[in-house]
């Protein structure tokens, strides 16, 4: 998964732009929180648009970093919250799947920030963070 958040991000950035990398990831793990607090909280409050509002969020942020296995559970939810279904047995296994599927990703993400700031202000920072991976 690691390989693969990289590979977006690069894919996004360009070869070399660690800066923006960084500010990518950062600001998906500052933000991500907030979206699982909603998530947990609209799904209490059964309050179908707002959960489903928040999983597309997620799961847009999510699949532009790479963590498409997270960004497809999230796709998941948003997918039963738009079609209207308020079955809460189905609406809470899938917020279920989705709290506990982040710590991974959390994991991840601090890895991916650990081999980017590594290589940030090195010529061809991004090469080191690949050849750091690979």
């Amino acid at each position: 998964m690691l390989n693969d958040m990289l590979e977006a991000l690069r894919d996004i950035a360009g070869d070399d732009d660690t800066d923006f990398m960084l500010d990518l990831l950062e600001s998906y793990q500052s933000t991500t929180p907030d979206l699982l607090a909603v998530i947990k909280a609209a799904h209490s409050k059964e309050e179908v648009v707002a959960l489903g509002n928040a999983a597309h969020q997620l799961k847009s942020s999510s699949a532009m970093i790479g963590c498409m296995g997270f960004a497809d559970q999230c796709a998941a939810l948003e997918k039963v919250c738009k079609t209207g279904d308020t079955d809460p047995s189905k609406l809470a296994a899938l917020a279920m799947v989705i709290q506990q599927a982040y710590p991974a990703v959390q994991t991840t993400l601090n890895a991916a920030l650990r081999q980017l700031r590594r290589t940030q202000g090195t010529p061809q920072s991004w090469k080191g963070a690949q050849k750091a991976l690979w």
